[in-house]
């Protein structure tokens, strides 16, 4: 089975219980992450942080879904974090998974099917035992399917 979502899962994106203790840390990292893999131009950090502002890129209050402007996108990647500890995010809201998405008009499809699995209660409870990105990529294949 093809799935757009499946094309954008890459192990060198996907960071288990990094040392970040703060929302900028997370973002900052993720950004770098997308900007030296190529995947995005480096006027993509601040687009993320504009966005922030104006506010909350939550889902379910639980889970981050930080995004850039198409226009700073080169292809479509997911800039994954799976905290050890949830951090602040916004105003009550604390997060433990984030998913920077770097997306352009083609993505329609791969964030439809990433909003699948967060609909997904083994999706979520199997991310935060996952403890490699290998586990966290085989853990989204399997659940795509």
């Amino acid at each position: 089975i093809h799935s757009p979502l499946a094309d954008v899962i890459r192990e060198e994106l996907i960071l288990v219980e990094p040392d970040y203790s703060s929302k900028n840390e997370v973002l900052d990292g993720l950004a770098d992450l997308l900007t030296k893999g190529g995947y995005v131009k480096d006027g993509f950090l601040l687009d993320i942080y504009k966005r922030e502002i104006m506010g909350p890129t939550l889902i379910e209050g639980k889970y981050a879904i930080p995004h850039g402007n198409p226009e700073n996108v080169i292809k479509p990647a997911i800039a994954i974090a799976i905290l050890k500890d949830p951090i602040d995010w916004w105003e009550k809201n604390a997060v433990d998974l984030v998913f920077m998405l770097a997306v352009n008009e083609e993505s329609k499809e791969m964030v439809l099917e990433l909003y699948d699995l967060f609909k997904n209660p083994d999706f979520i409870a199997k991310l935060r035992n996952s403890k490699t990105p290998a586990d966290v990529k085989g853990i989204m294949l399997e659940l795509l399917l």
